[in-house]
């Protein structure tokens, strides 16, 4: 997971950005733009299900992006950064419990 979110940042040259202890500014109102961009729905819903509502909510504007959205986005990679070594491992040795 960790080789992933390397590669993501990597890939939208954002390695470079200060880390953030939360994937979204609670103080922030979206609403639709008219540019585009790309999300990290796949991260979110595989592995990173902390990110799930911040990209989710990102995603309902993903075809009208503005400064306003780029600047989340990059929020949620500040926070990957930050949060690198987090995620969930799923094992077939897991026990279950009911």
């Amino acid at each position: 997971m960790a080789k992933y979110i390397n590669k993501i940042l990597n890939k939208f040259s954002v390695n470079n950005l200060n880390p953030s202890k939360t994937p979204i500014d609670s103080n922030i109102k979206l609403e639709p733009n008219k540019e585009k961009a790309r999300l990290l729905l796949y991260l979110a819903l595989a592995c990173r299900l902390d990110i799930v509502y911040t990209t989710i909510k990102l995603a309902r504007f993903a075809s009208n992006l503005g400064d306003l959205y780029l600047n989340a986005i990059k929020r949620i990679f500040r926070y990957l950064k930050g949060t690198i070594n987090l995620g969930i491992i799923y094992s077939s040795n897991a026990t279950s419990y009911i």
